[in-house]
């Protein structure tokens, strides 16, 4: 992997991305004191680097690590900084570019060798340490201002620009991304992955229908309102303010409309179920209309589905109409949904039968944070000796008897 024409061949590619060889820090392991020698900035230059880059990518020892480093590295960042760590002969490095997504800057950052321990890298770098502690940041930040002087990076590169009479409300939004960002931030507010996921997704629309920027295209405005209209005020940023600028047509639509107006795409509402007699465990994204109306649900193909499921927390109910809507129907329809503390209490009983017992269902594929204990001899034991105790698959059953809307019964998944 290491011959001329391999270093040649990614030099060349290298070369046509954007790739800039930001700041290099080294430290180096001090043996007789046991601990980490001073990050040291080396002398560069912008000049060559790409080739720079190609050639650090190629010396590394194992193909694994070179074909993630180019994975990383090739995907046009415009600056990208490098901390190395020597010890003992060898050198492990962690490279951190600069991108944009949903409008807002992240420091990403990544190791180029797979089994780098990153608790060594930040101690022998204090300012990688400070950039791994950084999550919620935006344009404006000034850790993020501070750390981007300190990485040779512009803190402003793919910044959005909005005309001047929407640059307050735009540049409200993009401080809103954000800083709510990570996924920490839903469960802050309260809401699903899914629901704070489609949150950010939207916000970024209402940010591209106020850029100045022409090769950042926006949505027609007939299928933003369509959607911004399923999230109450408090969801979305300036949801109230950017609706009124929709009603008064104050945002121009770049899709001539011809014939029927377009349809606005449909929302998709987070159900979990877990392993129960009809089914085993899943996430199903149902997707529900527009006016979200129950009598669809048998040509989506939702009418049949039974079992027991996580109930959307108060926040996801309240956040969109098309949740509370699937959460009843569901509920008629015989599901019984369970809070988190019974869906965990569940997950540690009764689930165990039907995950792993005789009459088991796979394969599983349920969320990280909603784990299945590991199976234990005692209760391969406790199932030969007879069926367990399930209160919660005779509510099931009790309900599946009443018949309420004499639907077939199908698996929940």
């Amino acid at each position: 992997m290491n011959d001329k024409d391999t270093r040649a061949s990614r030099r060349a590619r290298y070369a046509l991305n954007t790739t800039g060889l930001g700041r290099v820090r080294i430290s180096t392991w001090m043996p007789d004191e046991g601990r980490w020698g001073a990050s040291l900035l080396q002398p560069s230059t912008t000049s060559g680097a790409s080739r720079q880059i190609a050639d650090l990518v190629t010396w590394l020892p194992n193909a694994t690590d070179r074909k993630m480093a180019d994975d990383f590295l090739d995907g046009g960042a415009d600056d990208v900084a490098w901390f190395h760590c020597d010890r003992e002969g060898s050198r492990w490095t962690v490279t951190v570019k600069l991108l944009v997504a949903l409008g807002s800057p992240v420091l990403a950052n990544f190791c180029l060798q797979y089994a780098s321990p990153m608790d060594e890298m930040t101690a022998a770098h204090p300012l990688l340490a400070r950039l791994r502690k950084l999550q919620s940041y935006d344009w404006t930040t000034p850790e993020y201002r501070d750390l981007c002087a300190e990485l040779g990076f512009d803190p402003d590169r793919g910044r959005p620009r909005f005309a001047r009479r929407h640059e307050e409300m735009g540049n409200e939004i993009l401080h809103w991304i954000g800083t709510n960002m990570v996924e920490s931030a839903g469960r802050a507010r309260g809401l699903s992955v899914e629901t704070h996921r489609q949150s950010l997704v939207l916000a970024e629309s209402m940010m591209k229908a106020l850029s100045a920027d022409p090769a950042c295209p926006p949505e027609s405005p007939l299928f933003l309102e369509a959607r911004i209209e399923h999230f109450p005020t408090g969801v979305l940023p300036c949801r109230d303010e950017f609706l009124a600028l929709l009603a008064n047509g104050d945002l121009d639509d770049p899709l001539p409309v011809t014939g029927a107006a377009p349809r606005p795409a449909d929302l998709s509402v987070p159900i979990v179920f877990l392993p129960s007699r009809y089914g085993n465990g899943v996430s199903k994204q149902l997707t529900v209309g527009r006016h979200y109306d129950p009598d669809r649900w048998e040509d989506l193909g939702y009418g049949d589905l039974r079992g027991v499921a996580l109930r959307p927390t108060d926040a996801d109910l309240n956040a969109l109409p098309a949740t509370a809507i699937a959460h009843r129907v569901l509920l008629d329809q015989g599901v019984v949904f369970l809070t988190r503390d019974e869906a965990l209490h569940y997950l540690d009983t009764e689930a165990m039968y039907w995950a792993h017992g005789p009459r088991k269902h796979l394969p599983l594929r349920l969320p990280r944070d909603l784990p299945l204990r590991r199976l234990t001899w005692r209760d391969k034991l406790a199932w030969k000796l007879g069926e367990p105790v399930l209160p919660i698959d005779q509510q099931l059953v009790r309900r599946e008897n009443l018949d309420l809307h004499s639907r077939p019964v199908a698996k929940a998944a």
